[in-house]
């Protein structure tokens, strides 16, 4: 390993001494059980010898924060940190972070793999990016021709197309004032500026939770005429109707605000009808690995029975509740169990198999007697993990009755 550190270093010499002044060196490789934290920093420290200025990502280091599954992790050597085929839904607090994904499964080419992400989603996983003050690096395989496949061609003309309409909304933005992630879509700034990115175009409104801000006025990006957007502001937050929305991936629209914005926390409300629904989107996740993926709308990658996953709410009816939750899990790692607190109130349930990590099945645990008004707050805490991991968990509901 010595002698091959050698040869290494002889080649980023040769690269970065014989080419100007070099933006990014991108390593890969953190698999390797031989390379060390030690060789990691050595390593690094070599390299910024060589040209101080150069941006170096985290997979210099060992493999505790590079491929994915370490989202969170920040301890290591290295200027960014590269999460693969996946969007931290939180982006990754006090650290600069890109996001490596595929157009298809495979990184390089494959004749055979005809699994595409539809232009929607690469335009949604660029703003959840930018949303979250993120990079999206997007892969393209080339053929053995050194051709672009048609397929690869095609989605990227259409984000072209999105992007000539609201490139705004992306290029010079930083990460949305909103500590969760929102229902709907997602937040993008800059001074003076909200940029509402809208996915669900078969809501008739949007909240923008806690928001205080002084608004001068709120219009659709990119349209010729600029007609008035309706919309109400209380103590929760800002309260907007919709106009038709004309772009099925993200239609924007621009907040124009005087000052900086702020956002202050508010409880999760109970319903008119007295059901308490909270979903993986706003939960608060407390632990090292269980976090929100967003593609599944869950919480997942739980492989830690130690963390656990919570909400609050604000009681306003009080009474007996069945609790339900919406639990995933495949045939091999089935058998967790779990414990369900709200308040002092306490349920259990055992993770069934549902077929794959993507299919969701609702389990009734229980019920439970709540008789304090206010604050009341839901936790999810794993008694026993059968396998790789807990479960995947999209949602939990209270039903009064």
């Amino acid at each position: 390993m010595n002698r091959y550190d050698q040869y290494l270093k002889a080649q980023l010499k040769e690269l970065l001494t014989n080419y100007g002044p070099i933006g990014i060196l991108w390593f890969d490789g953190q698999w390797e059980d031989t390379w060390t934290h030690d060789r990691g920093k050595d390593l690094y420290a070599y390299v910024r010898s060589l040209q101080p200025n150069i941006i170096i990502n985290n997979r210099v280091d060992t493999g505790r924060a590079g491929g994915g599954a370490t989202a969170k992790d920040t301890d290591y050597v290295g200027d960014y940190g590269t999460p693969e085929q996946e969007i931290p839904a939180s982006g990754i607090p006090g650290q600069d972070w890109e996001s490596c994904m595929t157009m298809n499964d495979t990184w390089g080419y494959s004749a055979h793999d005809h699994n595409w992400k539809s232009s929607t989603t690469l335009i949604r996983n660029l703003v959840l990016c930018a949303s979250e003050g993120g990079n999206y690096l997007l892969n393209v395989g080339p053929t053995s021709l050194g051709e672009i496949p048609d397929a690869s061609i095609q989605r990227l003309s259409e984000v072209g197309d999105w992007m000539h309409k609201y490139a705004d909304s992306i290029y010079g933005t930083t990460a949305g004032p909103f500590p969760k992630p929102l229902p709907w879509g997602r937040v993008t700034q800059r001074p003076g500026k909200l940029y509402l990115h809208v996915f669900d175009h078969s809501i008739q409104s949007i909240d923008l939770p806690g928001l205080k801000a002084k608004i001068r006025g709120l219009h659709l990006m990119g349209q010729v005429t600029q007609p008035s957007i309706a919309y109400t502001v209380d103590e929760a937050g800002v309260h907007i109707k919709l106009p038709p929305m004309p772009d099925e991936a993200s239609t924007v629209l621009i907040l124009e605000i005087d000052g900086k914005p702020t956002v202050t926390p508010t409880l999760l409300q109970q319903s008119a009808d007295g059901t308490v629904f909270v979903t993986a989107i706003d939960a608060d996740v407390n632990g090292s690995s269980a976090h929100y993926e967003q593609e599944k709308s869950a919480i997942g990658f739980w492989s830690d029975p130690k963390d656990t996953v919570s909400w609050s709410f604000d009681l306003k009816k009080a009474g007996f509740f069945n609790v339900e939750a919406e639990v995933a899990c495949d045939d091999v790692t089935k058998g967790s169990t779990f414990d369900v607190y709200v308040n002092d109130q306490k349920v259990s349930g055992t993770v069934p198999s549902t077929g794959s990590w993507s299919s969701f099945v609702k389990l009734d645990l229980g019920r439970v007697k709540l008789a304090t008004l206010g604050k009341t707050t839901i936790t999810v805490k794993p008694t026993h993990m059968a396998g790789e991991a807990v479960m995947n968990l999209k949602s939990i509901r209270l039903t009064l009755n």
